[in-house]
């Protein structure tokens, strides 16, 4: 009888759970993909303590059919990340097996990484993002949402995904890695580290030494701009732009000084031609479009904007360049910060502001002029964005939107993300549908709000003919207007954090020069034009102790 028991008792956690022959480790009532990493105590301290160490380890990987997909060694088990890793106790992980693998539908690798998800109690952000990369063209790693085992203990919802990386299922570009190997008789690893140059006591170019070079040295070339000063010294491989921006060259992961200074002038040129107000580089005559692909650039300001991801354009902005090519946009990665992700003291933002082309951008930081934010200043790229928005980028959001996708993968999400949430602690809301809630309810409020923005083609210049407000009072609150009722009207120029270097507007009778003051009250229908000038000398103080007092007292 007890050996029925059994058997029953066997073939029900096989059926609600994961199940491995060999292991007999079962996650109960999990639907999704398990993971079991087994690897030495003491090598998982290092771990966790050090994002640099590497360890080997097993792993065992279990469909959500209970099929085994693998089971073997990894080269390697490590944490990764920046903020998630030095500020969160749920650490994100790469690994790598000893030789390619198909798995699931993400594309055919040997490295993987385990996004933590640790700030998006949603588990959703990412995969909205990443969805829509896909759906608009745009270079993007797939995904799959696993339930991670270490040393047979839970360890949380992890979405596995593709490594950022130059291969021929991923991002099909020239792999001058490889090349450099070929034509160098020492492995690359063995080559002298070099640096050049130092502004603010950050170098402002980095490689290796090598003994050769390949011939043809235009591509290929994955760059990240990286953003802060900690995350540059890091790494091996880089520069400082002419305009202060830190670029790390993620690939050649060996790149050599001349590879280095080959991108480093061709992105100088590019950023010298996208700074210039009609956006030519004096130097060699060349329009900014000459230097990168437009309307990949389109399509990734349009996607950043669309999430409001924080970090557009500041951080974790990656950019690609093939031989004989313009520099293109992407792949898309890290928007976990992103549609309606908490601010800080847990402050939200509005759907209804422009972010990404705005000096808002992170933390209203003035001196970061970031590429999406130059770029939205031109006007010929500003109106392709408008165009790009409405002939195909808006249908597709509302077609997803419609489809139920990602109300669906919630609901597959819901019960390992409960138990992701008893396991970390990481819940701000009170339950997992209010937390899946924030950024579907947002995306529909922010499509809304882009289909009437940038349907406008950017015109500054608003009708209030809506006889049911008798009174408007313009003044200067944000960027914004507000009805006596408290309502706003927000023009598309909007920038939602004042910047005290960012342009001042000024309303106008439309086609007069008849100015209305802050403050004045309009008591009948009209149309009204902004124009904008530059600060005084006194408003750009004051402003800047309003930014601080903001900053302090929030």
């Amino acid at each position: 009888m007890y050996k029925h028991v059994n058997v029953l008792l066997f073939l029900l956690l096989f059926f609600v759970g994961c199940h491995n022959e060999k292991s007999n480790k079962v996650a109960t009532r999990s639907t999704l993909p398990c993971l079991y990493i087994t690897l030495e105590q003491s090598q998982l301290d290092s771990i966790l303590l050090d994002r640099n160490h590497k360890a080997p380890a097993d792993a065992v990987l279990i469909d959500a059919n209970g099929d085994t997909l693998y089971d073997g060694p990894l080269k390697h088990f490590k944490t990764r990340g920046n903020a998630t890793f030095t500020r969160q106790d749920k650490k994100p992980f790469s690994i790598k097996f000893t030789k390619t693998h198909n798995l699931f539908h993400l594309d055919k690798s040997k490295s993987f990484v385990l996004l933590a998800n640790a700030y998006d109690e949603s588990h959703l952000r990412n995969a909205i993002a990443f969805d829509v990369s896909r759906a608009i063209g745009l270079p993007t790693p797939h995904y799959v949402f696993v339930s991670l085992y270490i040393n047979d203990k839970y360890n949380g919802l992890y979405q596995m995904t593709n490594k950022v990386e130059i291969n021929k299922h991923a991002l099909d570009i020239t792999d001058l890695e490889k090349l450099n190997k070929e034509v160098n008789p020492r492995p690359l690893k063995e080559s002298v580290k070099f640096s050049e140059g130092m502004q603010n006591q950050i170098v402002q170019s980095k490689g290796f030494l090598l003994e050769n070079t390949p011939e043809d040295i235009t591509g290929g070339y994955l760059l990240e701009i990286i953003g802060f000063q900690d995350r540059y010294k890091r790494k091996d491989c880089g520069f400082m732009s002419s305009k202060g921006e830190l670029i790390v060259i993620r690939e050649p992961e060996h790149a050599s000084k001349e590879e280095v200074d080959y991108i480093a002038d061709y992105y100088d040129q590019m950023e010298t031609a996208l700074h210039d107000p009609k956006g030519y580089n004096a130097l060699t005559g060349k329009h900014y479009s000459d230097y990168l692909d437009v309307y990949s650039f389109a399509k990734y300001y349009i996607l950043n904007e669309l999430v409001m991801n924080l970090d557009a354009g500041i951080t974790s902005c990656f950019m690609y360049k093939d031989c004989n090519s313009k520099m293109m946009a992407g792949p898309s990665w890290d928007f976990d910060a992103s549609l309606n992700y908490s601010l800080w003291g847990g402050k939200y933002c509005s759907a209804n502001q422009i972010w990404a082309g705005s000096k808002a951008g992170y933390l209203g930081h003035s001196s970061l002029d970031g590429i999406l934010y130059i770029l939205m200043k031109h006007d010929d790229f500003r109106r392709l964005v408008y165009q790009e928005w409405n002939d195909t980028i808006s249908p597709i959001c509302h077609h997803i939107l419609e489809s139920g996708h990602w109300d669906s993968l919630a609901s597959h999400l819901s019960y390992d993300a409960e138990r992701d949430f008893i396991q970390n602690n990481n819940r701000q809301s009170d339950n997992y549908s209010m937390a899946v809630r924030r950024p579907l309810d947002f995306l529909h409020e922010r499509i809304e709000f882009l289909d009437w923005l940038w349907t406008t083609n950017g015109d500054d210049v608003i009708s209030v003919a809506d006889s049911t407000f008798a009174e408007m009072k313009l003044y200067e609150k944000h960027n914004q207007l507000f009805y006596r009722t408290g309502e706003p009207i927000i023009y598309p120029t909007i920038k939602k954090l004042i910047c005290y270097d960012d342009p001042i507007p000024e309303f106008f009778i439309a086609g007069t020069d008849s100015i209305i003051p802050n403050g004045t009250v309009l008591n009948r229908p009209a149309k009204l034009e902004i124009r904008w000038r530059g600060p005084t000398w006194k408003e750009v103080q004051i402003r800047r102790v309003k930014k601080k007092i903001n900053q302090i007292f929030g």
